[in-house]
């Protein structure tokens, strides 16, 4: 597993962003030999593919940073509650 996937996803997640990855990856490929090959109808199917990879590896990606938030604001909390005890001690 690529550290992109590890840190940029929720671990319950890896698994899906790795296909949507290699599938996003895969349809811009095929997108680029049909460009070569001159037929722009099939690309452009293979580019609305992969745009749909994308979208959901951002869903993915806004869950996660989402978590991460919640997490980092709850570790600030605990710091200024240990803070206030010390300072009240």
């Amino acid at each position: 597993m690529s550290d992109y996937i590890k840190d940029n996803f929720l671990p319950d997640d890896h698994e899906q962003a790795e296909k949507e990855l290699s599938c996003y990856d895969s349809c811009l490929s095929i997108a680029r030999q049909q460009i070569d090959e001159d037929r722009l109808d099939q690309a452009i199917a293979w580019i609305e593919n992969a745009k749909r990879s994308k979208k959901v590896l951002d869903e993915l990606r806004d869950k996660h940073d989402k978590a991460w938030f919640i997490i980092k604001q709850n570790e600030a909390d605990m710091k200024m509650a240990e803070m206030l005890v010390k300072a009240y001690d």
